[in-house]
């Protein structure tokens, strides 16, 4: 896997960049509007994953992933939201590309109980 993203957890400070990613007019059509609240609860929760992607050249976020249902006993995890802020430069495919490893790999699970989530 490539390495020009690094992925972390998301942190309240790292929540105006969210917030301002999914309210850009490049995401806001195709993005859910949560308040900030919305994303501290997800921060929060046991059964989420929050994070947000950073360059690992310039150490600057260019977007961010939420999971849902990851501590489901069905063994399913959803994917609620993928947000690239810097488009054209393959962080969307990276990111994409771990949200997968992530599941498969660290979370051990099937391919047949990923679902995307609306």
């Amino acid at each position: 896997m490539s390495s020009t993203l690094i992925l972390q957890p998301t942190t309240v400070a790292d929540l105006a960049f969210v917030l301002a990613a999914e309210q850009h007019g490049d995401n806001s059509p195709y993005i859910g509007q949560w308040t900030q609240a919305g994303h501290e609860a997800a921060i929060s929760s046991e059964d989420e994953a929050h994070f947000v992607a950073v360059t690992t050249t310039d150490g600057q976020p260019v977007g961010y992933v939420i999971l849902t249902e990851i501590n489901s006993p069905h063994r399913r995890v959803a994917l609620r939201r993928i947000v690239v802020t810097r488009k054209q430069h393959g962080y969307g495919r990276e990111l994409l590309r771990w949200t997968k490893a992530y599941v498969f790999e660290d979370a051990r699970l099937s391919p047949a109980v990923v679902r995307c989530a609306t």
